[in-house]
């Protein structure tokens, strides 16, 4: 019978040259991390990973769905071991329902560099109750701005806590084939009981086209008004630019203006449980307490706090009849109070809902109704975001 004795020092040398690999991996993949939440999509946009590891490869992935690219984010992820590591991080990512996207075309152009603007407007001025969804606070704020899908006019929501999403009616529905994936639920990259997903042969956005990109077909409608559909885009569509600045005084939305305003503040990206990028967030004051917000101009409220604790000095009244649905689909009676919130050197007095439950790694949310009337830019090459 043959014996194989190893010698210590053979397994000594093999673990002192794995382990540098490991570290290595892990450091190119923070730093690769570090990348994406600071905007730097074009280091991480290209032909290959940041790193061979899997943990690179799901930033490599989220990067191409930053942009709106199904078809991408599913051809990166499609490496041996994937889904039983996603698992062993928490990412409860349907990785069957997602190979179904490979085929798809990729997204182009992934830059777009012309310096254009629209004229916005808001949807409607009259408060009303929506038949769906939340309720909406005040008079209707949300910036609005019309988009040709696959040559088709219609009015969509600026909501950078959003991404591309259709109405349930109008004609440009009917150009929109939903994608045949066989999956459902809260977690995954596919079709839910709310939204069927497809993806736009092109989406003009005035001298600007992206081709490809993929939306969700909402089942219920965001109009506030049942006669005339309303649609939604966000970061999916505003990451393709250097900058987005939404000039709430004049009613413009400006792409590509390298002009920044006296107050700004630096600004990041928030992934959510997919390792997904989700929504921007800055550091505000309110009350003297330092928090975390995001930004939600699909949102139509002034601000939102999470947690009843995070105001501990703050005098808190009812919030009425309004209630709220947590993710668990729980309703929730938020309370509300006027605050003091500090924004960079920006100082004003704001109305605000507290509602108990918490969201993501951030305890705030500014909303529509704070930005009104004030010029916000979104400027992702400089990593700032310009409020006046």
């Amino acid at each position: 019978m043959l014996k194989v004795s190893i010698s210590p020092t053979v397994v000594l040398l093999s673990f002192m040259l794995y382990w540098p690999c490991q570290v290595a991996a892990a450091d190119q993949a923070a730093a690769a991390l570090a990348d994406l939440k600071s905007f730097q999509l074009d280091k991480l946009d290209g032909e290959v990973p940041p790193c061979p590891a899997h943990s690179c490869h799901l930033i490599w992935a989220a990067t191409a769905m930053a942009l709106g690219d199904a078809g991408e984010y599913a051809r990166r992820l499609n490496i041996p071991g994937m889904a039983d590591y996603a698992a062993g991080k928490g990412i409860k990512q349907n990785f069957d329902a997602v190979r179904q996207f490979e085929p798809l075309p990729r997204v182009h152009p992934r830059k777009i560099a012309e310096r254009f603007q629209l004229p916005m407007t808001n949807w409607g001025q009259q408060p009303r109750q929506a038949s769906h969804g939340p309720q909406l606070v005040g008079a209707e704020l949300r910036p609005t701005v019309a988009m040709l899908i696959n040559g088709i006019n219609l009015d969509f929501i600026v909501d950078t806590a959003g991404t591309l999403t259709i109405p349930p009616d109008g004609p440009v529905r009917q150009t929109l084939t939903p994608l045949p994936v066989e999956a459902s639920g809260a977690t995954a990259l596919v079709k839910s009981a709310r939204v069927d997903l497809s993806t736009v042969k092109e989406l003009r956005l005035g001298p600007a086209k992206i081709h490809n990109m993929l939306a969700g077909l909402n089942k219920n409608t965001l109009s506030l008004d049942p006669a005339r559909p309303l649609g939604a885009f966000g970061l999916d569509v505003l990451l393709h630019f250097r900058s987005v600045t939404m000039d709430l005084k004049k009613g413009q939305l400006l792409f590509n203006s390298a002009e920044l305003g006296p107050n700004c503040v630096q600004m990041e990206l928030e992934l959510d449980e997919l390792h997904l990028v989700s929504v921007i967030v800055v550091p505000i004051v309110v009350d003297g307490q330092v928090l975390r917000a995001m930004i939600d101009t699909g949102a139509n409220y002034s601000l939102m706090i999470y947690g009843d604790a995070t105001l501990p000095t703050t005098k808190l009244e009812s919030g009425g009849n309004l209630r709220l649905i947590d993710r668990s689909g729980n309703l929730a009676a938020p309370k509300q109070a006027q605050v003091k919130l500090n924004l960079g050197t920006l100082t004003s007095t704001s109305h605000a809902f507290v509602i108990p439950f918490m969201m993501g790694n951030y305890s705030a949310s500014l909303g529509a109704q704070f930005f009104a009337g004030r010029n916000v830019q979104f400027n992702f090459q400089e990593r700032l975001l310009c409020v006046d």
